[in-house]
Parts: structure tokens; sequence; C-alpha cells
């Protein structure tokens, strides 16, 4: 008896060509990189290297982030706007934004180089304050001088 089943070998001829283009449409997550530049979609999750200085983040290192950070772009054609009428550019610029949210790892050296650098920060806003303050209640211009020293502090680091 003869199958009506065709041979499993057989090409067909009228088939469409296989396409050889990639969508850019990829998993959740996925990304590429292009020209020092990160490339993806509407979620880009990066590996687990720090950002910083490139280091392997371990998951069982608790001292170390995984940050997810919502990004926002506005094509830079739209600043021109600015010149015409500031509105006008609020209007277009959150129309036409484009939103991603990447996720990327910090490991626990720079997460505590960046600690240190919120306490100083910190203490220099308050030191700040505390010289404003005495300006004020002392009514001598001495503690300016603080004032200005602890001005040029923040700026340094």
């Amino acid at each position: 008896m003869a199958s009506n089943d065709p041979p499993v070998d057989s090409i067909n001829p009228f088939a469409s060509p296989e396409s050889m283009v990639q969508s850019h449409r990829g998993k959740h997550g996925d990304f590429q990189i292009s020209e020092k530049k990160i490339m993806g979609g509407k979620s880009i999750v990066l590996p687990l290297l720090c950002v910083t200085c490139g280091e392997v983040v371990r998951e069982e290192d608790e001292l170390a982030a995984r940050v997810k950070k919502k990004l926002t772009w506005v094509h830079p054609a739209t600043m021109l706007l600015i010149l015409l009428a500031w509105p006008l550019f609020l209007v277009v610029a959150l129309l036409t934004q484009k939103r991603c949210i990447a996720t990327y790892s910090i490991c626990s050296s720079c997460c505590r180089k960046r600690r240190q650098l919120w306490y100083w920060i910190g203490l220099l806003l308050a030191v700040i304050v505390g010289m404003v303050a005495l300006a004020i209640w002392l009514e001598t211009p001495w503690p300016l001088i603080g004032l200005l020293i602890a001005l040029l502090a923040l700026i340094v680091i």
C-alpha cells in the first residue's frame, strides 16, 4: 500500500526562504554592546560583574549590591526646542522619551567606597549648615572662613 505522507527528506520548492535577519526583540533582559554603548529593549539585565571596576560579584556576597534602576532617554534633537519654548520642550520630551529598566551589580569594595563618599558629603553639609548658623548667631564673619574651607572640601570630594 502506498502512503499519502510526503517523504521526510523531500524539500518543498515553494517554501519561503529562511530569513537571516535577526529581530531586535530578544528575550527579557537581553542586551548587546555596540561601540562602547549597551543597547537593549525595555529591560536590560547585566551579568554579575561590577559596573565600576569589572570584578566578578558573587551572589553570596551580602555587601555587594544588585541595583535595579529606571532610565529615561530623550533624543538630543529635542533639546533644540529649549531655544524656542521650554514648555513645548517639556511636552515633547515627556511624549517622546524612551524608558528602560536596567539591572546591574556593584561589588562590595565599590559599595564601601560609595557609602564612605556619602558619609563625607553628609558630614561636610552638616559643617556648612553649622558654620552658617554660627555666623548668623555670633554676627561675625569669622565662621565664614570655615564655611569656605568646607565648601572647598565638598568641591574636592
